[in-house]
């Protein structure tokens, strides 16, 4: 147990979970054993294996709070996520544990459960206020909700921590810009679309940026690569239609209003 132990901590996965299946094959029963294995599963990705690990231990060891970590997110990974996510938020009070707080948050944050999200993240900065991605989830929440200017707070304190948040980037670069605030957007849209390069939200925020300062180059370049990764998004085409009449280049114009007409089409008749 020792051995594998050190084997995890080094970060050695593989041969510490050779370790732990060892014990557990042997050890059916030895909680320890189980739950340690699971970690090792959870961290190799192996999320239904993990659950295999510790399902069958959990009666009589309700107490023990790493099984019921290990189930809990297992559950919420193999798509049993109502039972896992209260599980997790179980866990969470009982140790006040900031990651169990996230886990939680982030999987109802997927489940547009954006309320119960915001007080999952919340829980999560009481306990630790500098925890990674508290704030910005915190953020997505407050956006999702439509509280602009509470999520505006939330990414900038996420961005004091971690400059290098590409969501909390990208947002509060997008607020900025809905707030005509273009000088202030583009830095942080440039900062996310390197941090993520292809990324389509941040090509589309950054080329509406680059439309209002007048570079109509810049914001084709972003544009034209939309519409050929994504041909059916429609936005991009719309945007493409008007600069390109700006630029004087008519025919390109004719066909990209044509592709709008058709999307719009298609959309009614779905």
């Amino acid at each position: 147990m020792d051995k594998a132990i050190a084997d995890y901590r080094a970060g050695d996965l593989n041969h510490a979970r050779r370790e732990f299946q060892e014990l557990h094959a042997n050890h059916p029963q030895d909680v320890r054993a189980a739950v340690m294995l699971g970690y090792t599963d959870i961290k190799l990705q192996r999320d239904a294996e993990a659950y295999e690990a510790v399902a069958a231990l959990e009666k009589g060891n309700e107490g023990n709070l790493d099984l019921e970590y290990v189930l809990g997110y297992a559950m919420i990974r193999t798509g049993k996520t109502d039972e896992g996510v209260q599980r997790m938020e179980k866990v969470a009070r009982a140790r006040a544990g900031a990651d169990a707080w996230m886990v939680a948050g982030s999987m109802r944050f997927e489940r547009h459960q954006f309320h119960e999200a915001q007080a999952d993240a919340e829980e999560a900065i009481k306990i630790n206020p500098n925890y990674p991605g508290a704030q910005t989830l915190k953020g997505k929440c407050l956006y999702a909700a439509g509280n602009r200017y509470a999520a505006v707070e939330a990414f900038q304190a996420a961005l004091r921590r971690e400059p290098t948040d590409f969501d909390a980037n990208l947002y509060l670069g997008v607020l900025y810009s809905e707030r005509g605030d273009h000088a202030t957007a583009k830095p942080l849209l440039e900062l996310a679309l390197a941090l993520r390069p292809g990324w389509p939200l941040a090509q589309l925020e950054l080329a509406k940026v680059y439309r209002s300062e007048g570079n109509n180059t810049g914001a084709i370049q972003l544009l034209e690569s939309l519409t050929k990764s994504d041909p059916e998004w429609t936005e991009p085409h719309i945007i493409l239609s008007t600069i390109y009449s700006i630029v004087n280049r008519p025919e390109d114009s004719k066909r990209e209003r044509a592709i709008v007409q058709q999307l719009e089409d298609k959309q009614r008749a779905q």
